[in-house]
């Protein structure tokens, strides 16, 4: 039997053959409800006088975002591979590992990312080392070059959303413990293997280095700011520690 009057406690519907297990949280301060979906849990925030079925009602009408959500999650969710640069290999990018098709012996050296597949020519005819060090520097290049476009374009994204100008940002491969870091200047540094991390994650450092724009250090009312922004930003930072 569950116990409604609690401010927080666990409730189940049946849609169709799936059976949606979700958390309900009340608060007084919340005013409308709000739902948290991430790759295995389902969490609605609601006001204390949102009743049972009510609630129940929000969660059939979103059943069919809720599950096409965590399976996003649940295909984004593989490991990223350290790269060996070798034959039948693979390569990392926006959190999945691409396959990489080598061709050696070529006049000139260059990387390409197309339909899926990573595609480099290198001068190398043979020798492992020489080809895989060659590889390694295409790679690290084409990292760079993508990660200025991206996160250049979702630090403006981010800026407008927080109301907050941001000067410059910088893309070094020297940040070996931080994925990125605000300058007293205003200007961001990011780490380019960020740009391996899936796409909302990337989201997630980009708007904590924005949000310390308005509130410098880590605060109960800076992750209040963050949350404005990205409630369910707790996944991303477990994502984070793993990679």
């Amino acid at each position: 039997m569950i116990d409604n009057s609690s401010k927080e406690f666990k409730d189940r519907i049946q849609y169709g053959s799936t059976n949606l297990e979700y958390h309900i949280k009340r608060s007084k301060r919340i005013k409308t409800s709000e739902l948290i979906v991430d790759s295995n849990r389902i969490e609605i925030r609601t006001p204390l006088n949102k009743s049972l079925q009510d609630t129940r009602n929000i969660i059939l009408d979103k059943a069919d975002w809720i599950l096409k959500k965590q399976k996003q999650y649940q295909e984004t969710a593989q490991e990223i591979i350290v790269p060996s640069f070798g034959e039948n290999s693979m390569l990392p990018y926006l959190g999945k590992n691409y396959s990489l098709k080598i061709k050696k012996n070529q006049p000139t050296q260059m990387m390409k990312f197309i339909n899926d597949e990573f595609v480099v020519n290198i001068t190398a005819a043979d020798g492992d080392e020489e080809s895989k060090l060659q590889i390694k520097e295409l790679y690290e290049d084409w990292l760079k070059r993508m990660a200025q476009k991206i996160l250049l374009r979702r630090v403006k994204i981010y800026g407008q959303k927080v109301g907050v100008n941001i000067q410059k940002i910088l893309v070094k491969d020297t940040l070996k413990s931080r994925w990125a870091s605000l300058t007293k200047k205003n200007s961001i540094n990011f780490n380019m293997h960020l740009i391996k991390a899936p796409p909302d994650v990337i989201d997630y450092v980009v708007l904590h280095e924005i949000c310390h724009l308005k509130i410098r250090g880590h605060s109960y009312h800076y992750w209040s700011l963050l949350y404005r922004y990205m409630p369910n930003y707790q996944e991303k930072i477990e994502w984070l520690l793993k990679f």
